[in-house]
């Protein structure tokens, strides 16, 4: 069985489950298959069956992706007595994580993220005070970057691959890393 992918099933996918299923086959034989999870296709059928309770692959995947842009679009529901939630616990010295972690009623249950993304909102709405509230002060995040680094601020940089064969050796001075440490012994 292949490793999970997070990802979602192709048409093509679904017209291979819509196959096999018809043919008689268990969700497990179809999993050997296909190379997936057999929780992936016991839910793929459960969340995009026709009414008749037939799978079509066709009717499936304009489900599912109805179902995705649907919950694209759909803004996240925050009432006030969320905002009340956060801002008493944050009064409490609590930080985000563990307001979202320990948050016992459901309908109170948002994620670390979401609270983050929510006061990031709420302070550049002019509302200053919930910065004040959190341990750390907001952080701008980064884009990761491409594997080289810091490998472009230097100048007359040479790559590893491309050193000359003696510093192997080692036999001449500066081509041990421990030459330029300088400490006590």
């Amino acid at each position: 069985m292949a490793e999970a992918s997070n990802r979602h099933l192709a048409l093509v996918e679904r017209c291979k489950i819509d196959a096999l299923s018809s043919s008689g086959l268990s969700f497990r034989a179809i999993c050997h298959e296909l190379g997936l999870a057999h929780t992936t296709i016991a839910r793929e059928v459960k969340r995009n069956h026709a009414p008749d309770g037939r799978f079509e692959a066709q009717a499936a995947d304009a489900m599912a992706v109805k179902r995705r842009h649907h919950a694209s679009s759909t803004p996240r529901k925050v009432t006030r007595q969320h905002l009340d939630h956060i801002y008493f616990r944050l009064l409490d010295d609590q930080s985000p994580d563990v307001i979202a972690h320990r948050t016992e009623d459901p309908a109170m249950k948002l994620s670390t993220t979401w609270i983050y993304e929510l006061l990031a909102r709420e302070v550049a709405n002019g509302d200053d005070e919930w910065e004040t509230l959190l341990h750390r002060k907001f952080r701008r995040r980064r884009r990761s970057r491409n594997g080289n680094g810091a490998a472009h601020l230097i100048p007359d940089r040479v790559d590893i691959d491309q050193r000359p064969a003696e510093v192997d050796t080692r036999k001449t001075f500066g081509h041990w890393e421990g030459d330029t440490v300088n400490g006590v012994y």
